[in-house]
């Protein structure tokens, strides 16, 4: 890919990626009544959080390419994620039904 593409590319990547932290930042387990329902919202909590990662995977990638290997921007990345995927098992914890 030319190196002038990337610049669109990683604006493209930088704002889908805003899509799946949304669906996954709105979802709660609190309206879960059933079981039917948890599972379903795991499924749905796990595709969001893998399409994350792919795109935060993604992202890593181009701003190495572009940019270098700086750390802050890779740990920030990284950091992020991890803030995504704890932020789901801390609402799963607060639910009040077991």
């Amino acid at each position: 890919m030319p190196a002038e593409k990337l610049d669109t590319l990683l604006l493209f990547v930088g704002l889908i990626v805003i899509a799946p932290i949304t669906s996954n930042f709105i979802f709660s387990y609190k309206n879960s009544e059933t079981s039917s329902a948890l599972f379903w919202g795991h499924i749905t909590t796990f595709f969001s959080m893998l399409v994350i990662g792919m795109l935060f995977v993604t992202l890593d990638v181009l701003l190495v390419v572009m940019v270098g290997n700086v750390i802050v921007f890779r740990s920030a990345l990284l950091f992020f994620w991890i803030a995504v995927v704890t932020f789901d098992f801390a609402d799963l914890r607060t639910r009040d039904k077991f």
